[in-house]
């Protein structure tokens, strides 16, 4: 009966989702789910993988817009969602078939409201136990619901000291929890989070966030300390923003005077703009890691962004260079991506990096 079912999924999974989502069932589906979950114990065997894909592209193409969510979410969960908070993930139950069934089951769509309770409560404690791979999503996925414990989770993380709890409680008040009888207008309360220097630093980093940041400091380069004056140049260049020239002798100037220069990679000027001053500080800030001034992981990563970010010919015939001077491991890692930006991929990695960095 099993090779069956298999035999079944070779079929195409999008002449099936429409006579499903017609039926618009439910317990259809949760059968879809459970053979999916049976599958994900089966994985490593051969030729299951590709038909997992495949049953979980079904499901998630048929669920229905207006079914509780919630039992699929339990088994991806592998437990009551009272329950979830308690357990730990084991080797042998985190299986990737249950990483799909829980993003169908936090998918957006009008039956989320049902998973609005327990995710709340499992977000405010911290996400603990199974609900910890999920995090991120669930962060997300909650940003536009209105809720009196996410308000004042919102309102005590921008007490604290935590920048990402900070970002996620600005983005929140100025989305779901925003309330309209009490609040300014979230445009005006952004404004005003940006005259905190704390705060406009944080902002500058959020896509979501950083406009009102940079337009309040974006005409004052000659005035900011060194620090901000490169995470504002490279919030403008992550919006696509250009730098004139006055601009770029500013940031100049500030990466020789913050405490760590490897963040100053985030901020490299253009082509045109380049000269054998940056090709220096650049070789600097390797010398320093090979070294052991610095680490070298720190500024690998630094690399990677400023690979996928800003690639240009300059840069990576300064990097092509140094890759020997590197242990293998790094080394290895960095002629990859030196030659991932040569084939002209690097944007794609760049975001790829971005979202790994927020989970």
């Amino acid at each position: 009966m099993r090779d069956a079912k298999l035999d079944v999924l070779d079929m195409s999974c999008s002449s099936i989702t429409p006579a499903l989502r017609k039926r618009s069932d439910a317990g259809i589906c949760m059968r879809l789910a459970h053979f999916c979950d049976e599958l994900g114990a089966r994985e490593d065997e051969p030729g299951v993988s590709s038909r997992l894909t495949s049953v979980a592209k079904l499901l998630a193409g048929a669920w229905p817009d207006d079914a509780d969510p919630t039992p699929l979410l339990e088994l991806g969960l592998g437990a009551p969602l009272a329950d979830a908070g308690a357990l730990e993930w084991d080797e042998g139950s985190h299986t990737y078939a249950r990483i799909k069934l829980r993003e169908i089951a936090l998918a957006p769509r009008p039956a989320f409201s049902a998973l609005v309770e327990p995710l709340v409560a499992a977000f405010v404690a911290g996400c603990p136990g199974r609900w910890g791979r999920d995090s991120t999503t669930i962060r997300e996925r909650l940003l536009g619901v209105p809720h009196p414990a996410l308000r004042a989770h919102a309102e005590a993380c921008l007490r604290e000291d935590d920048d990402a709890a900070t970002a996620w409680a600005l983005r929140y008040l100025a989305r779901g929890g925003h309330d309209p009888e009490h609040d300014p207008a979230p445009e005006v309360m952004l404004r005003e989070a940006a005259r905190d220097p704390r705060l406009r630093a944080i902002m500058l980093t959020e896509p979501e966030l950083r406009g009102p940041a940079q337009a309040l400091v974006r005409g004052r380069f000659a005035e900011l300390e060194p620090r901000e004056v490169i995470d504002l140049a490279a919030s403008l260049l992550d919006a696509g923003e250009a730098l004139d020239r006055g601009e770029w002798a500013r940031v100049r100037e500030a990466r020789a005077r913050i405490e760590d220069p490897t963040d100053a990679l985030h901020a490299l000027p253009p082509s045109e703009l380049w000269t054998e001053e940056d090709a220096a500080f650049v070789r600097e800030v390797v010398d320093a890691a090979v070294d052991g001034l610095r680490p070298v992981g720190a500024l690998i990563g630094a690399l990677m962004i400023a690979l996928a970010n800003r690639p240009r010919e300059e840069l990576l015939t300064v990097l092509e260079g140094a890759v020997e001077r590197f242990p293998p491991a790094f080394g290895a890692v960095l002629e990859s991506h030196i030659a991932m930006a040569r084939l002209g991929v690097a944007r794609e990695l760049g975001e790829l990096i971005k979202r790994s960095r927020t989970k």
